[in-house]
């Protein structure tokens, strides 16, 4: 399923939300927590090996948004991976607010 685009090191949602920051081939939510990373160039997905791992946190920004793009075909899931989350997460600025409010 279509998430949005990586204008450098940010991951934005098709919204223009800016909803992660890669670390080499992984990225972070704003609160520094592993969301997933990159896989096949073009292929989000969560390792679930990784969901502990944290970096530096960083404030979201917005940019454009952008025309959401045909999904591509479905992949076999790896083992021990799993889907990256689900864009409906990342709608609004209410995701960053409930994730403050949770401490996250």
């Amino acid at each position: 399923m279509f998430f949005g685009y990586r204008i450098d090191d940010a991951l934005y949602a098709a919204n223009g939300l800016q909803v992660g920051r890669f670390h080499r081939d992984m990225i972070f939510s704003f609160d520094g927590h592993y969301l997933g990373e990159i896989r096949n160039q073009n292929r989000l997905v969560a390792d679930l090996n990784r969901k502990s791992l944290c970096d530096d946190g960083f404030s979201p920004a917005m940019s454009m948004s952008y025309r959401r793009q045909a999904d591509l075909p479905s992949l076999d899931q790896v083992p021990g991976f799993a889907d990256f989350p689900a864009i409906r997460l990342f709608g609004s600025t209410a995701y960053l607010a409930s994730r403050q409010a949770n401490g996250r």
